[in-house]
């Protein structure tokens, strides 16, 4: 009996230890995750550091890039396939986070580790504890969810950087020590400037000045000759790493629009910025008052308005047959963060990241299309869409368009040395009618460490869209971190969303038999002309997604030079749906889980309306399932009424819609109350519908 109580307690103690298994996470498996969250994206060399994780191997590219980042040792045997351990992934997140510690003696099986360094910064960091005897265990299997829960604490403690005491140190080479001379006349395009006769300059000397702007230039002196009552020089843009002996910049600021010199997209200048011992003085005042501007650009109507923490732009323009497009760009609460040190002409660190909020809207409001293509209800249904076609080629409204709309030199406090720049570019594609509404909230930058380099990018987006045509809405974005004559850093981004939408035409015949057409025939033009032709039906699907694309550190700038540049698709059709969860099929400007257009609905003979003393229906309750449509039939007018004369209004327009001919569409289960009444009010009368709730 003992024996078998025996037995009994070890089946149901194996039973318990299967149902609580936690999911564990390979070694290789987890460095991909790592690379991923860190935005590791890259790494340089080809021969492989790991004779067991050949170019051929799932996680050649992640483990290649894990030794470049010193996440892992060739020091320490690797083998991608072994189960993530409490052990290697201290030994990874310290590494990643750059933190090590003296042994702790205090952890008492810290001498079964082979890294005891990380395993005693992981538990004194707080990122991870040992148990109540004051164990690690460091060869238990780590549970993949509780490992992901450490990386990213890892990761958010990398991407926020603290600047603790702002930097500012240049030094010079002995021998290349800058002159401070202002010119008389400086030409930047041209690259020359005049200085007068009085001044010691010659070839090969480097030469510095600030200008009204509080903007700090420094060239070298290609080459220079002697005029008249002055002498010209041909300008040489220096070359920072070389120039300097070392270079340590460190701060983090909140950028104020209010303080930044504005050019609009046509070159002009339409704010002063802000310089000096003046910006303390007029940075309360100014924040208060927005600037505003409207210019033109290729027959756009553009208006720009910056005041303290945001700034926007909204176009508008009038198209060909009545459309009016519309579409506005609005950047918020730009905090940037950076460090760059360099010496002896190695980068040796640099940081760059930016934090801030995107509203994008476009949107193109049209009249009546039946207005614009004429009557087709009662064409025929073989001659609908041939007719349709052709007149939509004629008379089709797309507007496409690229727009640099402004551009913003904004000073850091308290440095002559650095400014932020920014532009702003606005995308445009719209055709039909559509209202698209976008919000980002964008953090996106850089880290260089060991001659490599990781991105930072985190991105959370909404948005409320009404479309019926096809759309594309997107902002560029360029921030730059200029120092002296040019930048060292940048992001480029491009955000928004794009709409495609495709029409399809169910035409019938005279027997009742449906053909199926695609036509390029805009869907809301489609609909609208084929609302009174009973043998035309018509169906739309949406493929809507968020795009997002970052270009860090460009040719232009000082990292790029050296290489470290990466462009990036992080938001696209696969990964970002604008709609995530809905349907594409529509019909009737509502998704449906499939086409229920096969056959053409029966015409119902209408009634005879009579006169009675109130308003009558023949129906006071209905039940309309989801996507679908019914017509409220009135049966009696009080005396000198018409149908026209009636007015629909619903209690509830999320559960059911009625538009202006009694055509009842339901959107979601629930129930709502159609009220019709004269439009002198002096007659009314209610019908209750119900839109029952499907059984998933």
């Amino acid at each position: 009996m003992k024996k078998l109580l025996l037995c009994l307690c070890i089946v149901l103690s194996l039973c318990g230890c299967k149902q609580s298994q936690k999911e564990t996470i390979t070694l290789g498996e987890w460095l991909k995750k790592v690379n991923e969250k860190a935005g590791i994206l890259s790494h340089c060399e080809t021969q492989p550091y790991y004779m067991n994780v050949s170019s051929d191997s799932l996680y050649f590219d992640d483990v290649q890039a894990a030794v470049e980042w010193c996440i892992i040792d060739t020091s320490f045997p690797f083998d991608p396939e072994n189960v993530l351990t409490k052990e290697w992934a201290a030994y990874t997140l310290m590494n990643l986070a750059m933190k090590k510690d003296d042994p702790d003696n205090s952890i008492k099986d810290l001498s079964s580790s082979r890294f005891q360094e990380q395993v005693s910064a992981a538990v004194s960091s707080g990122l991870m504890k040992t148990d109540k005897r004051n164990l690690f265990h460091p060869q238990e299997m780590m549970e993949k969810e509780e490992a992901l829960q450490y990386l990213d604490q890892v990761i958010c403690y990398l991407n926020q950087r603290e600047i603790d005491t702002p930097q500012l140190k240049v030094e010079w080479k002995d021998n290349e020590t800058p002159k401070d001379i202002k010119p008389i006349t400086f030409e930047k395009e041209a690259g020359t400037a005049s200085f007068s006769l009085q001044d010691d300059l010659t070839i090969g000397d480097i030469v510095e000045w600030t200008d009204e702007q509080n903007h700090l230039y420094c060239f070298e002196i290609e080459d220079i000759h002697k005029e008249k009552d002055c002498q010209i020089a041909v300008l040489k843009e220096i070359n920072l790493l070389e120039e300097t002996d070392q270079m340590d910049i460190e701060n983090e600021v909140d950028i104020d629009f209010s303080q930044a010199q504005i050019e609009d997209g046509n070159g002009n200048v339409i704010q002063e910025g802000v310089t000096g011992d003046s910006v303390r003085d007029h940075i309360h005042l100014m924040s208060e008052r927005p600037m505003t501007r409207s210019f033109q650009i290729s027959g756009f109507n553009v208006s720009i308005q910056a005041q303290g923490k945001s700034c926007s732009a909204e176009v508008t323009k009038n198209m060909k047959h009545g459309s009016k497009m519309y579409a506005s760009l609005k950047v918020n609460n730009v905090h940037t963060t950076y460090a760059w040190h360099s010496q002896n002409g190695a980068l040796n660190d640099a940081f760059f990241k930016l934090q801030f909020t995107t509203d994008e809207r476009i949107g193109v409001k049209n009249s009546g299309y039946k207005n614009l293509y004429g009557d087709f209800s009662k064409v025929k249904a073989d001659a609908f869409l041939q007719s349709l076609t052709s007149m939509f080629r004629q008379k089709k409204e797309v507007e496409q368009a690229t727009l640099t709309l402004c551009t913003f030199q904004i000073p850091i406090p308290g440095s002559p040395v650095l400014n932020l720049g920014m532009s702003l570019q606005l995308h445009l594609y719209a055709s039909g009618r559509c209202e698209l509404a976008l919000t980002q909230s964008n953090t996106i930058g850089c880290e260089i460490r060991n001659g490599h380099m990781r991105l930072i990018r985190e991105n959370t987006n909404n948005s409320a869209a009404s479309l019926k045509a096809a759309a594309k809405v997107s902002g560029g974005i360029r921030f730059a971190l200029n120092v002296i004559n040019g930048a060292i850093m940048d992001a480029n981004v491009e955000a928004g969303a794009v709409a495609d939408l495709s029409t399809t035409a169910h035409i019938f015949d005279e027997e009742g038999n449906r053909t199926v057409y695609n036509t390029e025939v805009s869907p809301d033009v489609a609909d609208e002309v084929a609302a009174d032709n009973p043998d035309v039906l018509i169906c739309s699907d949406i493929n809507a997604h968020w795009v997002m694309d970052v270009l860090v550190n460009s040719a232009e700038t000082v990292a790029g030079k050296f290489g470290f540049s990466s462009r990036i698709n992080i938001l696209n059709e696969g990964n970002a749906p604008l709609f995530p969860g809905l349907k594409k099929h529509m019909e009737n400007w509502q998704f449906v889980d499939h086409c229920t257009r096969k056959n053409r609905p029966r015409l119902v003979e209408a009634d005879p309306i009579h006169v009675s003393e109130k308003i009558t229906l023949a129906d006071y309750s209905i039940a309309i399932q989801k996507g679908k449509s019914v017509t409220l039939r009135i049966t009696g007018l009080p005396a000198g009424y018409e149908a026209d004369d009636l007015e629909y209004a619903s209690s509830k327009p999320e559960v059911a819609e009625v538009d202006e001919n009694g055509c009842v569409t339901a959107l979601q289960s629930g129930s709502t109350v159609i009220t019709i009444s004269t439009k002198d009010k002096e007659h009314e009368i209610h019908c209750n519908i119900l839109v029952p709730q499907i059984a998933s």
